[in-house]
């Protein structure tokens, strides 16, 4: 790492925390866990800087064609290979430079953690510093004399589901036909949530915490994807028509995506990071199936997990 050139002191704190080098843990992390955490430094903070090379510029060109222009930067970790500990280093890195340099836009002190599930939500409690049973004490992912700055963070974990919108408490119970009476001659539905309303509920743990821009971690971001249309596809040969099971899997997939560019249209979002053992398409998405994410900027596979151990 020749001591991290090109990165913000705390930044560097942190890398040589994890690396062992700081002589505070007795042994550095898991190097694919590391590797993963400093990519994501490196293209935030170095990449176009100090004379090195910029990925952005690919990076910003996959976002545009792929993600609407939605800042999306993909993990690749094999299964048990610890998503969720970099997921905590990843808002260790980021809150604790907001706190010390609150005017840097490169960072952000509000998380938003999607799941594609509730069990996987729960799960995730361990990325709040105030739980007793935290990852950032657990695995000693902080140095002692930054741990109180961790307390800043804004953490929500939320499932994708709750980008739905939702009935009004108004309308809850009225019959169906007495519905459509009541919706006759008008071009939206005034008893379901606008897209607005739902961006409220969502972050509504965030009102009054905290100000700024949200950093959203994907948990398994193989569930969230724009579709393409299959005559916009570069390659219609190569692309099948989903079954039943994937369409409803590419339906799932463009609510959790659509949300997210409502959070962004409505609040701003600093950047996402999305975190998988299998970033790739499904079929009926427009893309051949099983076409990695052109956004992936970081590969721990499941053959060097096995060689690993």
């Amino acid at each position: 790492h020749q001591g991290y050139p090109g990165v913000t002191p705390i930044s560097r704190k942190l890398l040589e925390h994890w690396a062992g080098t700081d002589g505070q843990r007795d042994e550095p992390m898991l190097f694919c866990q590391r590797e993963a955490a400093e990519t994501a430094i490196y293209l935030a903070e170095v990449a176009g800087r100090h004379g090195e090379p910029d990925f952005r510029v690919r990076l910003d060109g996959h976002n545009a064609t792929h993600n609407g222009g939605l800042g999306r930067t993909a993990l690749k970790m094999a299964t048990g290979s610890g998503k969720t500990v970099v997921m905590a280093m990843l808002i260790a890195w980021q809150t604790i430079n907001k706190v010390s340099t609150p005017r840097d836009a490169r960072f952000a002190k509000r998380f938003l953690v999607v799941t594609p599930g509730i069990t996987i939500r729960d799960r995730l409690r361990v990325l709040r510093p105030e739980e007793d049973l935290n990852y950032y004490h657990q695995r000693d992912l902080v140095p002692d004399g930054l741990w109180p700055l961790m307390f800043e963070a804004q953490i929500a974990i939320t499932n994708y589901h709750t980008f739905l919108l939702r009935d009004s408490k108004e309308i809850k119970g009225v019959a169906a036909n007495t519905r459509n009476l009541l919706l006759a001659g008008k071009h939206s539905d005034p008893f379901r949530e606008t897209q607005d309303d739902m961006v409220s509920r969502v972050l509504r743990d965030f009102s009054g915490k905290a100000s700024g821009e949200i950093l959203v971690l994907n948990d398994e971001a193989h569930h969230c994807y724009q579709t393409q249309q299959a005559e916009q596809a570069t390659d219609p040969d190569a692309v099948e028509a989903p079954d039943r099971e994937d369409k409803a899997r590419n339906e799932s997939a463009g609510v959790w995506f659509k949300g997210l560019q409502a959070i962004d249209k409505k609040v701003g979002v600093k950047a996402v990071f999305d975190l998988s053992a299998t970033p790739f398409y499904l079929s009926g998405s427009g893309y051949p199936e099983g076409y990695i994410f052109p956004w992936v900027i970081s590969d721990f596979s499941l053959m060097d997990s096995i060689e690993s151990g």
